[in-house]
């Protein structure tokens, strides 16, 4: 009988608990890293990021051009924009002189010292994007 044969024993037993362990810690590595990918993946996607982009083409448009200072919602609430009123696109000062010729001509000439002209825009974007300000102040669903 050999001495050694229960020393030898223990050490497999103990190499294969160490790579038992191992491969725990292996799979925990994985899933944190499958969490620490997908978390920034699903803020990505639900922030507005343009990497996942908006299906309605008004809202790409407006998110193109209108969201840095309208804000994303229509309610003008950006940094360089909360005080004033005309930037909230989503009240009822609009209603009064709203019609889709006014708007389009203040977008396509914009407003001096306030709002930049956008006259590069097609007229399936401007289109587009009458729509979608119409549905930001809840005048239309679709």
């Amino acid at each position: 009988m050999n001495p050694f044969a229960g020393l030898r024993r223990s050490r497999q037993s103990l190499r294969s608990h160490r790579s038992h362990r191992s491969l725990r810690s292996f799979r925990s590595l994985r899933s944190l890293l499958s969490l620490g990918l997908l978390l920034p993946a699903l803020a990505l996607a639900t922030s507005g990021c343009g990497l996942v982009g908006p299906k309605d083409p008004g809202e790409r448009v407006y998110r193109r051009h209108c969201a840095t200072c309208h804000g994303v919602d229509g309610r003008g609430n950006t940094a360089r924009y909360m005080s004033e009123e005309f930037a909230d696109l989503t009240d009822n000062s609009w209603r009064n002189y709203g019609d889709d010729g006014t708007i389009e001509t203040v977008i396509r000439e914009g407003i001096f010292g306030k709002m930049p002209a956008r006259d590069n825009l097609t007229r399936e974007e401007m289109r587009a994007l009458l729509g979608y300000l119409r549905k930001l102040r809840g005048e239309t669903t679709e």
